[in-house]
C-alpha cells in the first residue's frame, strides 16, 4: 500500500465515519544481510524431566546475492541418527533458522541474502527436535553477531508521466534529491514517461512533491523492485535515526 492510498483511507475514515485519526510517520521496511562467511559451533545440554537432552552442531553462514529469504542446506557429511529422519532434522533446522533470522543484530530487521548450512550434528538419544531447533536458533544468532551485517534498503520501480516541458525538473528531482537511477525516458504526444529505480525511503511525500512540481499535471505509479545495500555513510545515518540518536 502506497502513501497516497494511506492518505485516501485516512481521509475516508474521518469523513465517512467521523473518527479522528492520526496518521503516524511511515517506516521503511529495511532488511539486514551478512557480508562475511562465518562457521560456528554450538551445543545444548540439559535435563528435561528425567531425560537428558543433548545437541552439538556446527553451521556455516554464507552471503548470497539472490534477494531471497534465508536458504538452508544439509551437508552430506551430517550423520542422521537412526532414531530420527533427515526430514525431521531439516524441519527442525529450518525452524531454528527462521527464528534467528527474524531479527538481525544490527537494527532487528529480518535477515535476507544468506545461506545457512548444517555441517556437523550430534544428537543424544531421545533428544527432541524442539531442543535441536533451540540450539540452531542460538547458534545462528551468535554467528550473525560475529559476521559483518549490512543494512539493505528497498527500491521501487517508479513510472512517472509528465508533460515534456517539465521533464527536466522531474528528472533533476529524481536523480539529485531522491537518489533515483533513471532506466528509460520515452515520449509520445508531448507526454514524457520516465522509468526509474528509486529508494522507497526517498518516495515518502513524493505524491505531494510531484503535484507541486507539475501543478497537478504529473502522475506516477510504483511497485517494489528489490533490496540493495546502503552506503556506509547512509547506514550510519539510518542507524542513528532509528536508535534515536538524532
Amino acid at each position: 500500500m502506497g502513501e497516497l492510498h494511506l492518505e485516501i483511507i485516512h481521509d475516508r475514515i474521518q469523513r465517512d465515519y467521523h473518527v479522528r485519526a492520526n496518521l503516524g510517520k511511515l517506516r521503511v521496511a529495511y532488511r539486514e544481510a551478512p557480508s562475511i562467511p562465518v562457521t560456528l559451533g554450538g551445543s545444548l545440554d540439559r535435563n528435561l524431566g528425567n531425560k537428558r537432552q543433548f545437541v552439538s552442531l556446527s553451521l556455516t553462514i554464507t552471503p548470497i546475492d539472490n534477494g531471497q529469504l534465508p536458504q538452508i542446506k544439509l551437508s552430506p557429511s551430517v550423520s542422521i541418527p537412526s532414531w530420527t529422519t533427515a526430514a525431521d532434522v531439516l524441519e527442525s533446522f529450518r525452524g531454528g533458522v527462521d527464528i534467528a533470522c527474524g531479527q538481525g543484530p544490527l537494527l532487528s530487521f529480518p535477515i535476507r541474502n544468506v545461506q545457512i548450512e548444517l555441517v556437523g550434528l550430534v544428537l543424544g538419544v531421545g533428544t527432541t527436535m524442539a531442543v535441536m531447533s533451540a540450539c540452531v536458533s542460538e547458534t545462528v544468532s551468535k554467528a550473525l553477531r560475529k559476521t559483518e551485517v549490512r543494512l539493505l534498503e528497498p527500491f521501487a520501480q517508479l513510472v512517472v508521466t509528465v508533460p515534456e516541458e517539465l521533464l527536466g525538473t522531474v528528472l533533476s528531482d529524481l536523480t539529485s534529491a531522491r537518489r533515483g537511477v533513471v532506466d528509460e525516458v520515452t515520449s509520445h504526444d508531448q507526454i514524457a514517461t520516465v522509468t526509474a529505480h528509486v529508494p522507497v525511503a526517498s518516495l515518502m511525500g513524493y505524491s505531494t512533491a510531484l503535484r507541486g512540481i507539475t501543478s497537478g499535471s504529473g502522475s506516477f505509479a510504483s511497485v517494489f523492485s528489490r533490496y540493495e545495500p546502503v552506503s556506509r555513510v547512509l547506514e550510519k545515518t539510518i542507524t542513528e535515526q532509528l536508535r534515536g540518536y538524532v
